[in-house]
């Protein structure tokens, strides 16, 4: 949680929050740097915005866990969507990036948890990874009006805490 963190370190998170913010429109101005699509800021923003609301609402691991589905979950649906669409299920998202989705950001999280977290993922972890990923890919899904990358850290990081909050109790 953010209380876990030094408070320079949040000042300086905050500080580069705004300053990537206002770059981004300096940078509009000047160079067009925004997706088709996007509306109001670009995706490198709200994903720093999404990292930082995830800090302030969850636990370490459970942050961890949902940055990583983000930053390899995301990715990995859009490349192999295009790609390998499998089917068309709404606007742009498929099934093939669905699934990408979910088996890379699973991989990508169970790498981080046993990296930082002890090698040996135990029975809770490896159920929270697997809500993680699904928890991910649903809000990348259903996720059209706003940018998904606001969302997916702190849903993700919430199925994986949810998770091993109700297992602990097995």
């Amino acid at each position: 949680m953010l209380r876990d963190f030094p408070a320079v370190l949040v000042v300086g998170l905050v500080a580069f929050l705004l300053c990537g913010y206002w770059l981004t429109v300096a940078m509009r101005i000047q160079l067009p740097i925004m997706r088709t699509g996007e509306r109001w800021v670009s995706g490198a923003v709200t994903y720093w915005i999404g990292v930082i609301i995830a800090l302030a609402l969850l636990p370490a691991e459970a942050v961890a866990v949902g940055w990583v589905v983000m930053a390899v979950g995301d990715p990995m649906a859009a490349w192999v969507g295009q790609r390998f669409p499998l089917r068309m299920l709404r606007d742009q998202r498929s099934l093939g990036g669905t699934l990408a989705f979910i088996l890379f950001a699973a991989l990508g999280a169970a790498g981080v948890v046993a990296f930082g977290f002890g090698p040996v993922l135990k029975p809770v972890q490896f159920a929270g990874i697997l809500a993680a990923a699904l928890a991910g890919a649903v809000v990348e899904f259903i996720c059209m009006r706003w940018d998904d990358n606001l969302f997916i850290p702190v849903f993700a990081g919430g199925a994986y805490l949810l998770v091993a909050w109700a297992m602990a109790g097995v």
